[in-house]
């Protein structure tokens, strides 16, 4: 990952039969230490929404 980078994914699913519309958000973004956090988010629109953060080990080199 470059120094500077942000990589992120963003999904949505829209099923209006089922009157369904979310979104998830996966995101790779530096800790305050540094290493390789994964970010995931996701929420029902107009609705609640969530987070959730974790610690993501180092590729062996």
């Amino acid at each position: 990952m470059c120094g500077d980078t942000i990589q992120y994914l963003v999904l949505d699913r829209f099923d209006p039969a089922c009157n369904m519309a979310r979104y998830y958000v996966l995101a790779i973004e530096p800790s305050l230490f540094g290493d390789p956090t994964l970010i995931r988010e996701w929420a029902v629109l107009h609705g609640s929404i969530g987070e959730r953060t974790e610690p993501t080990p180092l590729p062996v080199v």
